[in-house]
């Protein structure tokens, strides 16, 4: 399939203040297509916090997260805003000797994951079925009281190096895009049309990648547009599942963070700017079908 990065397209963006109630003047909406939620801090690697210690964490929370699996660890990748060098350079640390290991805890009901390893906590929050998205405060205090569980455990405070929020939305065909050459238009403010599909040829599928950054204090905005197929469950227990089309928009913003009192300020903003981002580059007929409810002075692209 084609795909259009424009990951060297690293452009200033007003800084967003924070503020007493930092959502208080951030747009809301009643019905949107958001799918996951991830809040995740990135710390000075804790000593001794390996995979058995882990799963002795695990055992003292067994109640609420009954599945457990050893995954592959995250990178230990941190946004670099030095302007000596290029846009895209992240810092990363040396390979280990051994394969590190990240835990990753499931409860019941699929919709919340916490991942830990020896430098992260990962929280999410994770769509089923049919349920209303919870408001995004009530997944921060999620994040907190996991987060005050693993220092509790290790007995000490963690200290942040970056924060970072992901928003990951599955928009489907009806009503917004029941052709094709449609989807294109549900972002305008991305700037992507209809491709011109050389001859003898036939589109197969859509990936753009967009990079943006913040300034005083740094963050950066990774935005990911693209095709993917969605398994649908059937209209009863006995229906088979179907795979359908959906537009996938994922939004990560990840900043710098100076201090753990910090940290929950540093996730409001990348929250802040997610949100802002999302209602900017959405089309007017998609606000309205997402129910934006305010501010309603946001300008349409």
């Amino acid at each position: 399939g084609s795909r259009l990065d424009f990951s060297l397209r690293c452009v200033d963006a007003p800084a967003v203040e924070p503020t007493e109630n930092p959502a208080g003047d951030l747009p809301s909406f009643g019905n949107p297509p958001l799918t996951e939620t991830v809040l995740t801090c990135l710390f000075q690697p804790v000593p001794g916090l390996d995979m058995p210690n882990l799963g002795r964490f695990w055992q003292t929370h067994r109640a609420e997260f009954e599945a457990g699996r050893e995954l592959p660890a995250f990178r230990h990748d941190v946004e670099v805003f030095d302007e000596r060098l290029p846009p895209h350079a992240l810092h990363a640390l040396p390979p280990t000797p051994t394969e590190p290991t990240r835990l990753q805890l499931m409860g019941k009901s699929g919709e919340r994951v916490v991942e830990l390893q020896s430098d992260r906590i990962a929280y999410h929050w994770i769509q089923r079925g049919q349920k209303p998205y919870p408001r995004f405060e009530q997944i921060l205090r999620g994040f907190h009281r996991w987060l005050e569980a693993l220092e509790g455990f290790c007995e000490r405070r963690v200290v942040p190096i970056q924060s970072e929020v992901v928003y990951v939305n599955h928009v489907p065909p009806r009503p917004l895009w029941p052709l094709a050459a449609d989807r294109f238009g549900v972002f305008p403010g991305l700037g992507v049309s209809e491709p011109r599909v050389p001859q003898g040829a036939e589109e197969e599928t859509f990936e753009g990648v967009w990079r943006f950054r913040w300034r005083e204090p740094d963050a950066r905005l990774y935005v990911s547009l693209s095709d993917v197929t969605q398994w649908v469950p059937g209209a009863d227990e006995d229906a088979a599942p179907t795979a359908e089309p959906r537009l996938r928009l994922q939004l990560q913003c990840r900043a710098h963070c100076g201090s753990r009192e910090s940290l929950g300020a540093e996730l409001e903003r990348s929250r802040a700017i997610i949100v802002r981002t999302f209602t900017g580059i959405a089309s007017q007929e998609a606000r309205r079908h997402w129910e934006l409810r305010s501010p309603p002075h946001t300008p349409a692209p």
